[in-house]
C-alpha cells in the first residue's frame, strides 16, 4: 500500500501541477478552457485518493519519515474544498445582484468572461499551492526523495 500511496503522491503533484499552468495560461489569456476544469476535477480526485491511502497507512501503524509529512501532506485536501469555496466566492462578487436574464447578450458574455477569469483564477492558483505542499510531503516522507 505504501507504493500506491506513493504513485498517487507523484499522481497529486504531477495533475494538480499541470491543471494549475493550464489554468495560468488560460485565465492570462482569457481564453475559456473546458479541459482545464477536466484536468482540475482528476487532480481533485488525484487528492482524495491519496488522503485515504495516507489515513489508511496511518492507521495500520505504518509511520513517515517525519512528523511534517502528515502536515504537508494533509493540507491539499482542506485547501482544496476552500479553493472550492473561494470560487463561488468570486462568480458572487462578479455577479452581484445582476439579474442574469434581463441583461444584454453582450453584457451577458462579458459577464460571463468576468465569472471564468475570477474562477480560474482562484482555482489554478490553489492547484499550484496545492502541488507545491504535496512536492513538499514527498520530501518529507523519507521514501520519495
Amino acid at each position: 500500500m505504501a507504493n500506491l500511496h506513493m504513485f498517487f503522491g507523484i499522481a497529486v503533484i504531477a495533475t494538480n501541477l499541470v491543471a494549475g499552468l493550464w489554468g495560468v495560461v488560460a485565465w492570462l489569456t482569457r481564453s475559456p478552457s473546458v479541459a482545464f476544469w477536466y484536468l482540475l476535477r482528476v487532480a481533485q480526485a488525484a487528492i482524495i485518493l491519496q488522503t485515504v491511502l495516507g489515513v489508511a497507512l496511518l492507521l495500520s501503524d505504518h509511520k513517515a519519515g517525519s512528523d511534517l509529512h502528515y502536515l504537508y501532506g494533509l493540507l491539499p485536501l482542506p485547501l482544496m474544498l476552500l479553493t472550492e469555496m473561494m470560487r463561488v466566492g468570486a462568480a458572487q462578487h462578479v455577479v452581484g445582484d445582476i439579474e442574469y436574464e434581463k441583461i444584454p447578450e453582450a453584457e451577458a458574455r462579458d459577464l460571463a468572461m468576468k465569472i471564468f477569469i475570477a474562477e480560474t483564477r482562484v482555482m489554478a492558483l490553489g492547484c499550484l499551492i496545492i502541488a507545491a505542499l504535496s512536492l513538499r510531503a514527498g520530501t518529507t516522507s523519507g521514501h520519495l526523495f
